[in-house]
């Protein structure tokens, strides 16, 4: 990663008991300096991959609001995250005619 690189880290947890969602971010710079943190509790949804793509596009928003150009988010559901939107995207294309 290059020197100037910002890694953002992302993670939700959900209480399905108590139908209660907490995320949490933190960016750091390369040299481990804290940049931004924040953690919050969100409205609550049923899946907890959907909690996980809210928490990475807080992430990203935040991001752009920061004006942060060389970034990498890490996220224990990030793959999954990306494959249900590639779904969806694909399956939104696929019915058009």
């Amino acid at each position: 990663m290059a020197q100037d690189g910002i890694v953002v880290f992302v993670d939700a947890s959900v209480d399905k008991e108590n139908k209660t969602i907490s995320i949490g971010v933190a960016a750091m710079d390369s040299y481990g300096n804290l940049l931004h943190s924040f953690g919050t509790p969100i409205q609550y949804v049923e899946k907890a991959i959907t909690a996980e793509a809210i928490v990475i596009r807080m992430a990203m928003e935040k991001a752009r609001e920061k004006e942060w150009t060389k970034m990498q988010i890490l996220s224990d559901a990030k793959k999954n995250v990306v494959d249900m939107v590639l779904q969806r995207t694909i399956s939104l294309m696929g019915d058009r005619d």
